[in-house]
């Protein structure tokens, strides 16, 4: 599996806290569903994500985010779980701990010109782009800066995340022309809890 979708641009879902969200998420069209194994108030514990994965199909990948904790953890929990990919951020060195065939996308969260600095030696398979908030991992429902990504846009395959909502979505790929694009808090009832007719509305205005 890469980022890419026959059915149009490659779509994660993320912050999936039920198997219930994770197979709506999966009938509303998404490509990949996350699960977040980083202090978030969508943490789930690895009991939790084994039947949150039960849920999610062999077409759809189930991807594990993490955060700076140890390195080896991100490559015992996706082997445990039969993760497709997982996401740390760019400073953690996980990649040399992840089963072989596991994609890798590295965080970088996004305050302005001097992130995007070099991005390209990075050693993953995609870059994902957040929204810079100070002690939060992600799913703030901040918007990530599209004028610094779009006037420094990095020369690799990346994923757009921060602030992406139905409304915005569409705009946000004609501007910035990702490789996916992620939601969390955008597609929600409450932290944790996925609304799943956004969940819906957002794949099919992405895919518009």
């Amino acid at each position: 599996m890469g980022l890419s979708d026959s059915r149009g641009i490659w779509v994660k879902i993320d912050g999936v806290t039920t198997p219930d969200d994770a197979a709506a998420a999966v009938a509303a069209g998404a490509s990949a569903v996350g699960m977040i194994f980083a202090p978030s108030p969508r943490r789930v514990s690895v009991d939790l994500a084994k039947d949150i994965r039960a849920a999610i199909p062999p077409e759809v990948s189930a991807f594990g985010v993490f955060d700076d904790s140890q390195p080896r953890e991100v490559g015992e929990i996706a082997e445990g779980l039969s993760l497709d990919g997982v996401q740390f951020p760019a400073a953690l060195v996980a990649g040399r701990f992840t089963p072989r065939g596991v994609m890798v996308l590295r965080t970088i969260r996004v305050r302005d010109a001097e992130d995007l600095v070099e991005v390209e030696r990075l050693k993953c398979d995609a870059l994902h782009l957040d929204a810079y908030v100070e002690g939060a991992l992600g799913g703030t429902g901040v918007l990530a800066p599209w004028e610094v990504i779009e006037a420094h846009r990095p020369g690799v395959p990346f994923v757009i995340s921060g602030g992406l909502k139905p409304s915005n979505v569409a705009d946000a790929i004609a501007r910035l022309d990702p490789a996916g694009v992620d939601v969390s808090s955008g597609v929600e009832i409450s932290p944790g809890v996925k609304d799943h007719e956004a969940m819906a509305d957002f794949v099919r205005r992405a895919r518009s």
